[in-house]
């Protein structure tokens, strides 16, 4: 996966077509639209339209991929799954996730929308990329430099709820870019900053400050990339990638709780909370070599290397004694990705791909003042070679077949748990793991304008072993005699179709996953814990676009997935996942209009259906309808207008300011504290010149 790449292919003769652009996340680069997998394309239009409405990398993911649940809009992206299940989250192929924190809900959040070109998303268990790819992959890819003379834009934008357009309530963000070639050398340079504001409700109430993870609302964030490549010859490149983001809170706004059984969200007060203001750091390093054509075979090589330092809100439960404490997290990962892509043979009907992956990681988890360790140092080695092999005996027809053996070791050191839970002693381990895992699919177009598909993939993870062994509250625990370190195998079965045919671009597909043991992610007594059931998900997802004239586009997204797990041992899922863990069905509408040559437009509707839950169990304590989701519906709209020097855009999120509780609230933590509304109208006026 190179970090500077030339320009995608893609087909842009109809503007309804199923784009055929190469996919470099599945290992083997494949068209996106006769492909065995199912895979999403999200353009960099698409995702400069969705920055009208939202400046968070992870909304604009859960508003284009319908089997994501809404977001947050908070600074964790904590329960963002992708059919029920973590996805494995990469920037330009480099890992954002941390295979011992898979849950801790930071990494979406380690990069600025302005600095993406467009995002590859392989839905359904993928070990394409190694651990972590449950649900998916969602692989971001950034800006790349662009060639010839230095092309240079500014940007800024206002965003404030319509309620009130001056005040606490005002965000702001500017960005500045320059990228362009001089002979064989590529360069770019990508700047964001912002500051964001207090978030008001439907109700023009304050939203309440997410005082565990850390908000969004009054916060200052900052992107800085960096891009440099030498062409050596026409076929060989060399490149360096630099990326350092940064979002801290301001610590000016205290939690008020709400009432939940009285539907009363819990709000902010203007004050100034204890401890160190949560935040988000990341560095990410990345340097590449790619030859695309030795002798006839293309060869990628990429190392790098991301620190991550994360600071959570606190409390007075850690110690025991009503002194406050907040935790910290620390990830230092480095890591090489190496392949080798055959030409084309046998009449050029079979190409192939064999590479190595490895990677090392040291994490860690401790309270801040008392610097005791709530997860010990935990080393994580991983080489993984793999392979995979196209072959397409007809014109029509596509085989893909691959393998992958996971070879992980787990270092944990010996460390004594906090006070909260009995200051046990627990004697660490080296823990290792193997799995060889294989997907296997094919793809035929009967017709020109149809294309069936079905495959079978297979996802690894380890246990989250942060969640698993910081609350362990028995004496003399040894973790080497601890069965719950199993991993997690994915097996994803799928069926699918894409229509493209005159006005009409059409994909619908079925899925079936079955995890064993499972991970279940569930909140109880106050805090986040991790169950070990095998679970079933279905889904079905459908996407389809419809020219209604050639100005005018009508787009339509579907969502339904189920997912029980097995609660009680007798080999049958019998419990429904909270949404902690699955989504709530959606169904989408949008709708694109270019006016004129200068205007354009676009309204989009998204409808979360409601949805039941199991309560009074050993996992949730509550009764169902403490996990009840209502549903909601929100609709955005947009406008840009073409001025004679850059270009003017005005996005008004919630357009009918609804008042709501966000699903994460409702479905998946059961308390007065996190009792949260969405956001209410929000208008954002931006303004981009390219010079």
């Amino acid at each position: 996966m190179p970090l500077v790449t030339p320009p995608v292919t893609a087909k842009h003769n109809k503007p309804t077509e199923l784009q055929a652009t190469t996919v470099s996340s599945t290992r083997l680069a494949q068209s996106s639209n006769d492909s065995p997998q199912n895979i999403k394309i999200i353009s960099h239009e698409e995702i400069e339209a969705q920055q009208a409405f939202t400046s968070s990398t992870t909304q604009i993911l859960s508003n284009l991929i319908p089997s994501m649940p809404p977001s947050m809009q908070k600074m964790s992206n904590y329960g963002q799954t992708m059919r029920g299940l973590q996805p494995l989250v990469l920037v330009d192929g480099i890992p954002q996730s941390s295979p011992m924190y898979t849950s801790i809900g930071r990494d979406m959040g380690t990069i600025d929308p302005a600095m993406i070109d467009r995002i590859e998303v392989i839905q359904g268990a993928s070990a394409s990329n190694g651990i972590g790819g449950m649900g998916g992959v969602i692989n971001i890819i950034t800006l790349q430099p662009r060639g010839g003379k230095p092309h240079q834009h500014i940007s800024a934008e206002l965003t404030s709820p319509t309620s009130r357009l001056a005040g606490e309530a005002l965000s702001y963000k500017t960005t500045y870019g320059i990228s362009g070639s001089d002979g064989a050398i590529d360069y770019l340079f990508n700047a964001s900053y912002q500051s964001q504001g207090a978030f008001f409700d439907g109700s023009d109430r304050r939203i309440g400050t997410y005082d565990a993870q850390g908000d969004l609302m009054d916060s200052k964030s900052y992107d800085v990339m960096g891009k440099l490549g030498y062409w050596i010859d026409e076929d060989q490149n060399i490149a360096l990638s630099v990326n350092r983001y940064e979002i801290k809170n301001n610590n000016r706004y205290s939690l008020v709780s709400g009432n939940r059984g009285e539907g009363v969200p819990s709000t902010s007060t203007k004050d100034t909370p204890p401890g160190s203001a949560p935040y988000n750091d990341a560095w990410t390093v990345g340097a590449s070599y790619d030859h695309y054509d030795f002798n006839g075979m293309k060869i990628n090589a990429v190392l790098y290397y991301q620190t991550v330092d994360s600071m959570f809100r606190g409390n007075t439960r850690f110690l025991n004694n009503n002194t406050y404490d907040q935790s910290h997290a620390e990830f230092d990962k480095v890591g090489a990705k190496f392949s080798v892509t055959s030409p084309g043979f046998l009449d050029d009907s079979m190409r192939a791909t064999v590479g190595l992956d490895m990677m090392h990681e040291k994490s860690s988890q401790s309270l801040l003042y008392s610097k005791l360790a709530w997860v010990p140092n935990i080393v994580y080695n991983d080489v993984s070679p793999f392979a995979q092999l196209e072959y397409s005996p007809t014109s029509t027809v596509k085989i893909l077949g691959g393998v992958r053996h996971e070879r992980a070791n787990i270092d944990v050191d010996s460390f004594t748990t906090l006070p909260r839970y009995g200051s046990r002693y627990v004697e660490g381990a080296d823990l290792s793991f193997g799995k060889t895992l294989y997907n296997f699919g094919a793809s035929w177009s009967p017709l020109e304008s149809l294309n069936l598909f079905a495959n079978y993939s297979q996802g690894f993870k380890v246990p989250d072993m942060g969640k698993a062994i910081r609350g362990i509250s028995v004496n003399g625990a040894k973790l080497s005699e601890v069965s719950y370190f199993e991993p997690d195998i994915a097996d994803n079965y799928e069926v699918g179709l894409r229509i493209n045919k005159d006005k009409l671009a059409l994909q619908a597909s079925y899925f079936h996953t079955t995890v064993k043991p499972g991970t279940v992610i569930s909140y109880s007594n106050d805090q986040w814990v991790a169950n070990r059931y095998r679970s079933e998900i279905d889904g079905v997802e459908l996407a389809a676009t419809y020219q209604l004239t050639d100005k005018h586009q009508a787009g339509l997204s579907y969502s339904h997935s189920q997912g029980r797990y097995d609660l009680d041992g007798d080999s049958k899922v019998d419990t429904k996942l909270d949404g902690s863990n699955i989504a709530p069905d959606r169904l989408g509408l949008s709708w694109n209009a270019s006016w004129s040559e200068r205007l354009s437009s676009l309204v989009q509707a998204n409808w979360y259906m409601k949805r039941s839950f199991d309560g009074n169990n050993v996992v949730n304590t509550y009764a169902p309808q403490d996990y009840h989701f209502s549903g909601y519906v929100l609709v955005d709209a947009a406008m840009g207008y073409s001025l004679p020097y850059g270009k003017l855009t005005f996005g008004v999120s919630n357009l009918l300011d609804k008042q709501y509780i966000t699903y994460y609230s409702q479905s998946a933590i059961v308390g007065d504290d996190y009792y949260f509304s969405g956001q209410g109208r929000t208008a954002t006026v931006g303004y981009r010149y390219d010079f």
